[in-house]
């Protein structure tokens, strides 16, 4: 009895771990269906193949987007306030100038992670994938992109597996373990290897964000800040580098140089304790 027991309670363990990423693909996949025979009898061709229904409706995507991430935040939002309640984190809210700091590690992390998968060949490994990334920003309409990418997004993904999963994990396998477990399905929820690799290490720094600060809205806001870069430097930087080869580099060492000073400024320990008991954090 002992040993079912055990067992039982290491399984409802993985199911607590688990149930966030689940709760947002089924989100995903609940608004995906109903997007796609919505979109066939909206152009009166409800028998079309899902991936040429997918491009003749190009801001498709955006809007099933749009759709399960706020199916997300609204049936998912309780829960999170009860992981509130359960774990009540240590309130040591960054500052302005901090929560600045976050967002241009993530922009610049985020940014060399993705010139280093396209320099590496990594990304031509997987057939389709180059087409399907810049079939996801050419041509869509900006303020639809920006809500779907820049705002929603981040919300619901930090609300999930930063907000749940990784506290969940957390308080079962400490704070490597959470931000390990927590990284990793935010990688496989992304659905690809190409940005598994690119989520799993975002992940992991958007959880050292909220062991660090306390709280989720670090890496809501660091998130944002890497999709808003990609989105706006991205052709910017095509062009630069198809003019100039040796800007990558430029440009590389430059994002390396802000992503070192504000990790420094994010992650450095406490100074001790000096005269008239002040410290410095």
């Amino acid at each position: 009895m002992k040993q079912g027991g055990g067992v039982r309670r290491i399984l409802e363990k993985v199911w607590d771990v688990l149930y966030p990423t689940v709760a947002i693909v089924l989100c995903m996949l609940i608004v995906t269906v109903v997007g796609i025979m919505a979109a066939g009898q909206i152009t009166g061709r409800p028998g079309l193949d899902s991936r040429e229904l997918l491009a003749e409706v190009r801001s498709l995507p955006l809007w099933i987007n749009v759709g399960f991430y706020s199916l997300t935040l609204i049936s998912q939002r309780k829960r999170y306030a009860l992981d509130v309640l359960r774990f009540q984190p240590e309130k040591r809210r960054w500052k302005a100038g901090k929560l600045l700091a976050a967002c241009l590690l993530a922009a610049a992390l985020g940014h060399l992670l993705s010139t280093g998968i396209a320099a590496s060949g990594f990304s031509e490994i997987f057939s389709g994938y180059t087409d399907q990334a810049a079939a996801a920003f050419e041509g869509q309409n900006l303020l639809l992109l920006t809500a779907a990418t820049v705002i929603l997004a981040p919300l619901a993904e930090e609300m999930i597996f930063r907000g749940m999963t990784y506290r969940r994990a957390r308080s079962y396998l400490g704070p490597a373990g959470g931000a390990l477990i927590s990284a990793a399905l935010f990688g496989v929820y992304h659905g690809n290897m190409v940005q598994f690799l690119y989520a799993f290490v975002m992940g992991l720094l958007f959880a050292a964000f909220c062991e660090k600060s306390g709280s989720i809205l670090p890496a809501v806001l660091g998130h944002g800040a890497a999709n808003l870069w990609a989105i706006g430097s991205t052709p910017v930087m095509e062009r630069l580098f198809q003019a100039i080869p040796q800007a990558v580099l430029w440009v590389s060492a430059a994002e390396a140089v802000v992503g070192v000073v504000c990790a420094w400024l994010l992650f450095r320990g406490k100074k001790k304790t000096g005269e008239g008991g002040k410290t410095d954090g």
